[in-house]
């Protein structure tokens, strides 16, 4: 068992460093490219060249951040109780605004030589197409690399979910794993009056008798609509480089027209049209990642979970839950999804017969990290202080008005 132990965290190692070494590898071509192509740029008077140039040095820049990032994020803080977990999708937004600003500066020289006619060098065009055709070389190595990449993170979170379901209760269930060898652990109420948690030994829910493959399994269709943060991360690289593989094609193209046809007039607006479309395609294929990244930034909903519907139905579908409010869903990181909510019952004995049952309702939903703040009405009765407030256990107004 212990020669299978260490086999395993040495295969893990290796691939760990060889994983580094690709990316490094594509790092040092892509950095390396980029001056070629800058000083090539000049010397054919191309802006499409020159900005393919930049368009590889905004690659190794994606590179740079996702690799720092994913170290960034594994650290465990103090004063960030979730981590760093997030600087995933921070790198995967500063990818996308770095691009986009590259973008403009592309649509400048683009219009400036559509305006001001400066044709490219007619003797140097072999250069300029086999500049588009190492280029194209080099991205479709980096992307064979990132999209293989992809792939193992895809299948190792499948291994992930399948040790998960063998385990079954004797292994914490409802946790998300933060870190290597950390995990975060859901239904820990904050409420002090009732602390409703669960131990490693805790017995099967009520809803688990034979249902517990189902819920595993709507959960993780729930978590395919959205990314990991590493994932995320990943795609960003992988944009970065598909678009410049694209952009090495038009280069090579536009080469070959005007070698084709050098006498034509339209044919000194090709370079810069080639670098309009350029353009256009860098904007479709950034804007989608970069508002996705925003939004995990600020702590939208998941696009998949419709809040109003979810708490209506939690309401229905649990029996002894008279009534929610306070109900906020949001995602931490890709896939991790956290909801907090005060649920009013009528007394402490019939929220801990509900509380397993409002646990794998959220389960169902994708939802494994929950925090929720029992209210009994039955004191409130008994007291004579019951009103028509909505929430009984209410913050102060300072407080309120800064949640």
């Amino acid at each position: 068992m212990a020669h299978h132990k260490h086999s395993h965290q040495e295969g893990k190692s290796f691939l760990h460093a060889s994983k580094t070494c690709r990316l490094g590898t594509v790092l040092v071509l892509t950095i390396g490219f980029f001056f070629v192509e800058l000083i090539c740029g000049y010397i054919v008077h191309s802006v499409a060249i020159f900005a393919d140039a930049i368009h590889m040095l905004s690659d190794s820049g994606a590179l740079i951040i996702a690799m720092v990032s994913v170290r960034i994020s594994k650290r465990k803080s103090a004063k960030n109780t979730f981590g760093w977990v997030r600087a995933q999708e921070l790198g995967a937004m500063v990818n996308c605004i770095l691009l986009m600003s590259l973008c403009f500066t592309i649509l400048v020289q683009a219009v400036k030589r559509l305006i001001s006619i400066e044709p490219v060098e007619r003797d140097k065009l072999t250069l300029y197409i086999v500049v588009g055709i190492i280029g194209l070389a080099i991205n479709l190595m980096a992307l064979i690399i990132l999209r293989g990449d992809m792939a193992h993170g895809h299948s190792h979170g499948s291994n992930k979910n399948k040790s998960k379901d063998k385990h079954d209760n004797k292994k914490d269930e409802d946790s998300v794993e933060i870190g290597e060898g950390e995990h975060l652990c859901d239904d820990e109420p904050a409420d002090t009056v009732v602390n409703h948690g669960h131990s490693h030994d805790s017995k099967p829910s009520t809803l688990d008798n034979g249902k517990t493959k189902n819920v595993d399994k709507k959960s993780e269709k729930k978590k395919r609509k959205g990314l990991d943060g590493g994932q995320m991360n990943i795609r960003g690289a992988f944009l970065h480089v598909l678009n410049d593989a694209l952009g090495s094609v038009i280069v090579v193209l536009a080469g070959l027209a005007i070698r084709q046809w050098p006498d034509k007039a339209w044919v000194n607006y090709i370079d810069p049209i080639a670098s309009l479309l350029m353009l256009s395609m860098i904007v479709v294929f950034t804007i989608p990642l970069l508002r996705e990244a925003a939004l995990v930034l600020l702590q939208t909903a998941p696009m998949h979970i419709e809040v109003a519907d979810l708490q209506k139905r939690l309401v229905e579908q649990v029996p002894g839950v008279l009534a929610v409010h306070e109900f906020h869903v949001w995602q931490l990181s890709g896939s991790k999804i956290i909801a907090s909510a005060h649920i009013r019952c009528h007394n402490l004995s019939e929220y801990m017969a509900v509380a397993e049952q409002v646990k794998d309702f959220f389960h169902k939903e994708g939802i494994h990290s929950t925090t929720i703040q029992p209210e009994f009405i039955d004191q409130e009765i008994i007291s004579g202080t019951v009103d028509d407030k909505e929430c009984i256990l209410e913050c102060l107004k300072d407080c309120s008005m800064n949640t």
